[in-house]
């Protein structure tokens, strides 16, 4: 095999996974953008969804990321869906992204930001997100946007945000 097909072949073995309806959500790992996360979260309705946007490179995501977990075990019974957004580049999924999921546990959907203008990126998903990370949409059953949390959360203020929407 060639070097170039020995790199490639990783990134291509990642399946883009169509948003279709009846509220399933692409696959962990799914290179998504903007406008195909937005469709996915349309199937959401009836769940609070916690959208978190994070990387590997940044410490604030990497330290908050435990209390991402904690509240997805706490809650994921009550109809909650907690759902990363990677920002790496996806040429890291190999060797970063999935290593960091591993070692926190997390059991939700991680999905990779597609490649392309990050402005493009976050008007098509809210124009509301300040692009800077860790940056966490948090979404009522109805489905509609009600709170945009910047910077890094804890676990309680994580669970105060959804608290009101169980």
């Amino acid at each position: 095999m060639r070097p170039i097909a020995r790199l490639l072949l990783p990134a291509l073995s990642i399946v883009l996974v169509g948003c279709g309806g009846g509220g399933s959500l692409p696959d962990s790992y799914s290179i998504l953008n903007g406008q195909q996360i937005r469709k996915a979260l349309e199937g959401q309705a009836g769940n609070v969804v916690v959208l978190n946007f994070w990387a590997t490179w940044c410490v604030p995501c990497r330290q908050e990321f435990p209390a991402l977990v904690a509240l997805d075990e706490k809650y994921r019974r009550d109809g909650v869906r907690v759902i990363g957004v990677s920002v790496d580049d996806v040429a890291d999924l190999e060797e970063k992204v999935r290593p960091f999921i591993r070692a926190v546990g997390a059991k939700f959907p991680i999905w990779i930001k597609a490649t392309g203008d990050p402005m493009d990126f976050m008007e098509a998903l809210n124009p509301q997100l300040s692009g800077a990370i860790p940056e966490t949409m948090i979404y009522n059953r109805r489905g509609n946007v009600v709170e945009i949390l910047a910077g890094e959360q804890t676990f309680e203020q994580f669970e105060a945000a959804i608290k009101p929407l169980l």
